[in-house]
């Protein structure tokens, strides 16, 4: 590669977040239409809310930018004293983190949903939602183990497990960091990265049943990533998958890329593999005619499915044209992911630079596979189901596809 390509293929990931930057910066004035998920993001009121943004992103955008060349000159391979210094910044982020997450919490019940939720929990015998059947009956046994009563003790609740999970997020964010990573700039980047995410307002106190939904999305994601490392076996991401789909019924989401974790370097897959071209296809088309007919068989049958996913023409379900590939989808699902990965940009950029060749560099090609596959999963399911009151506004359920989304971007930046 010349000098000048070199140049452009490192400069592309930071020319794309002060563009993403700028974007965020100039939505903000923009309080109406469908750029929530850019308005929204800017909090701070006013010019001088968005003045200091920039500020703030900049200053962010050159720490990271410089803060490897800072690391260069010292030894970044691992030892017990890097280790035992991880450890100690562990502790004290995960301190911060829950400092934080108490001080800032929610002081409001997003539009109205925790207000209902609060009620359905307060009452003598709590609504138990078969789609969310785990993440109901935590929130039931914290209750009764603290003996909350009341809408008062269903927010205490409530606070209590939105507070504890982002606690777990954390903590087992930090131990993956340092097994996947070998210094701890690296680490640091991962962990605060992956903190600081769109999801991240879901461990604010936030009154919803999806916080440890979203812990036990994020350990699906490490958990393959470390088997695929050869640092836990692969049968840790069985577990992992059956409580997350206990948790909520999205869980499914995440079954084809625990397939990948499972089957990867078996006698299958090398007999997949060695299979002729055509095979392949043939194999490929009956998947998806099999997938197909139960998928018809059930929107057909079922009027949850045809009501809860967005049809490709307009159905009776169907308000104001708001379809699988209308416009005002497509905004909302382009703004959904502004507001759960604002650092898309960066990563098409790095992705299309030529340092994509090395994503898929020995060692890293089956972790980079695995994330792919999950991201595009959890990413496909969201896109195709109906929000109803507009897709920005269900970003607390639907942040749960931001998560292999982030760890992918994190772990190929870094």
């Amino acid at each position: 590669m010349n000098t000048a390509k070199s140049r452009a293929a490192a400069y592309a990931p930071l020319f794309a977040y002060l563009l993403t930057l700028t974007i965020s910066v100039v939505g903000s004035s923009y309080l109406s239409g469908r750029i929530w998920g850019i308005d929204i993001w800017n909090g701070a009121p006013g010019a001088p809310g968005a003045f200091s943004l920039l500020i703030f992103g900049l200053v962010v955008g050159a720490c990271v930018w410089f803060l490897p060349y800072f690391g260069a000159s010292r030894n970044t391979e691992r030892s017990s004293a890097s280790d035992r210094t991880y450890v100690f910044l562990s502790l004290v982020l995960l301190v911060l983190f829950i400092l934080a997450f108490y001080l800032f919490r929610a002081r409001t019940h997003f539009l109205g949903d925790g207000y209902t939720l609060l009620s359905l929990l307060a009452a003598d015998n709590p609504l138990i939602k078969q789609r969310e059947i785990g993440e109901s009956l935590i929130h039931v046994w914290v209750k009764n183990i603290f003996g909350l009563s009341g809408e008062a003790g269903a927010l205490k609740a409530f606070q209590i497990i939105s507070i504890s999970a982002g606690a777990l997020y954390l903590a087992a964010l930090s131990i993956a960091a340092g097994k996947l990573f070998e210094n701890n700039i690296q680490r640091a980047l991962f962990v605060v990265g992956i903190m600081c995410a769109g999801n991240a307002p879901l461990f604010f106190g936030y009154v919803e049943n999806y916080s440890v939904f979203a812990v036990s999305v994020l350990l699906v994601t490490l958990m393959g990533a470390l088997s695929l490392s050869d640092v836990v076996s692969r049968l840790w991401i069985i577990p992992a998958l059956a409580f997350s789909i206990w948790l909520h019924a999205l869980g499914v989401t995440l079954i084809p890329g625990v397939v990948y974790v499972l089957v990867r370097d078996t006698r299958l897959a090398q007999l997949l593999s060695n299979l002729a071209l055509r095979w392949k296809l043939s194999l490929a088309a009956i998947t998806l005619a099999l997938f197909w007919s139960v998928f018809v068989y059930f929107y057909r049958t079922n009027i949850f499915f045809e009501a809860a996913l967005l049809p490709i023409f307009q159905s009776r379900f169907t308000v104001e044209g708001y379809t699988l590939f209308s416009r005002a989808h497509l905004l909302d699902f382009a703004n959904l992911l502004i507001l759960l990965c604002p650092w898309a940009l960066v990563a098409l950029a790095l992705f299309l630079s030529k340092q994509r060749k090395a994503l898929f560099a020995e060692g890293h090609s089956q972790i980079v596979r695995f994330l792919v596959i999950l991201s595009v999963s959890t990413v496909a399911a969201v896109f195709i189901f109906d929000p109803k009151i507009g897709m920005p506004r269900d970003w607390d359920l639907f942040s749960f596809a931001a998560i292999p989304v982030t760890v992918l971007f994190y772990f190929i930046l870094l």
